[in-house]
């Protein structure tokens, strides 16, 4: 019982640094007006700000998946954590853009430590039929990072009296989770296993595998879909008729059924082991209620309830895609396959939206957005099949 205790604590301490990763990303998007306005950024400048954590993820996964491998998953995303903390707090005192999209690729860099190394790390301590959960736990910690950044930040500004402080607050976190996860979390009986970097022949046959490379596509999916709904789900809901309010809230609701799914799904994967049949029903899901958004009735309550039940489907592969690579490669090499995963799947994040508007700038069809969003689940349903043949 003291050791099942001890390693729920661990992992919660860890799901806390992936939460202070995505707080500290997204709080300067929460203020960007702001920060824009009194920074003189054009809208280009502004629109690189904003990309800069992915694109930086998209080029840099193969150094910083090999490295994690090599420092230890444990110790490397303390260091990376605090780093993180570091440069958010860093961009207070910012006074041009170049410096603040150089504080922006710190903060990646840092956060990415978390994303390839602790699935490998949490997973550690559990059995594989179940690591589900615990894995769960740490994805939705991530999303709540996401959603209370947007949430919370105006306020904090308010409380502080301007976004400048307000975003050395929302960097404090990192700093103080990172710190004690160095103290705790990366000594004792938990201390990291590290192993060499692989080649860049070696990274190379890793993709070239199809289950790998199955699972990259399934990622450049999720991330094409979740940054589709955030982006675009909203205005879509408009064209159909929602007030705007009410597509605000849709928004908000779409991510509560992700956090139930990242916590529901998993944990029903680890009784049954059928990791990749939850991947295709989710997609599958995802994209029959893509479907009933584009066509239930334009009022807020059965929209929400479909909002609510897509969530769900997306929201149970974000957990899925982290546990799935422990079962395919050895435990070097997770932390590289994760940076493939969510580093080349970052190219996906970074075309939904632009497709999507630029498919509906050339054709002006209403419908066309929601066709394009629900093309993810069909890809997960295919990626089901293919991991089963596997």
């Amino acid at each position: 019982m003291k050791d099942e205790t001890r390693r729920w604590g661990l992992s919660l301490l860890g799901a806390s640094l992936y939460f202070s990763f995505t707080y500290a990303w997204n709080s300067l998007a929460a203020l960007i007006p702001l920060v824009a306005t009194d920074l003189g950024l054009s809208e280009v400048e502004t629109g690189i700000v904003l990309g800069t954590v992915a694109l930086t993820i998209f080029f840099t996964w193969p150094v910083v998946g090999p490295w994690v491998e090599r420092v230890g998953p444990a110790r490397s995303m303390g260091v990376g954590i605090v780093a993180l903390g570091v440069a958010g707090m860093a961009r207070a005192v910012v006074d041009t853009f170049p410096v603040l999209v150089l504080t922006m690729v710190v903060v990646s860099l840092g956060g990415s430590t978390v994303t390839y190394g602790l699935p490998s790390v949490v997973s550690s301590w559990f059995s594989p039929e179940n690591s589900g959960t615990p894995l769960g736990v740490v994805t939705v910690a991530a999303t709540l990072g996401t959603v209370l950044s947007f949430d919370t930040m105006p306020r904090v500004v308010d409380a502080v009296g301007g976004w400048r402080l307000a975003l050395v607050v929302s960097s404090v976190p990192a700093v103080v989770t990172g710190l004690l996860w160095l103290l705790v979390g990366s000594v004792g009986p938990y201390r990291d296993e590290r192993s060499d970097s692989p080649s860049l022949g070696e990274i190379v046959a890793l993709l070239r595998r199809p289950d790998v490379f199955t699972l990259v596509l399934a990622g450049t999916m999720y991330l094409f879909a979740t940054h589709s709904i955030y982006g675009w789900l909203s205005p879509l809901l408009i064209e159909r008729g929602l007030v705007t309010e009410g597509a605000t809230r849709i928004v908000a609701v779409v991510t509560s059924g992700m956090i139930v799914g990242g916590l529901l799904v998993p944990s029903l994967a680890d009784r049954t082991s059928a990791n990749a049949a939850f991947v295709g029903g989710g997609g599958l899901g995802f994209g029959a209620c893509v479907v009933g958004l584009a066509t239930v009735t334009p009022r807020f309550w059965p929209l929400a309830g479909v909002a609510f039940a897509g969530g769900i489907a997306i929201g149970g592969i974000a957990p899925l895609l982290r546990k799935l690579p422990l079962d395919m490669v050895q435990s070097g090499s997770i932390s590289t396959v994760l940076g493939m995963v969510f580093g080349l799947g970052a190219l996906g994040g970074f075309a939904g939206p632009v497709i999507i508007g630029a498919m509906k700038s050339w054709n002006g069809i209403e419908a066309i957005g929601f066709v394009i969003l629900a093309l993810p689940g069909l890809a997960f349903v295919g990626v089901a099949l293919r991991l089963s043949r596997e």
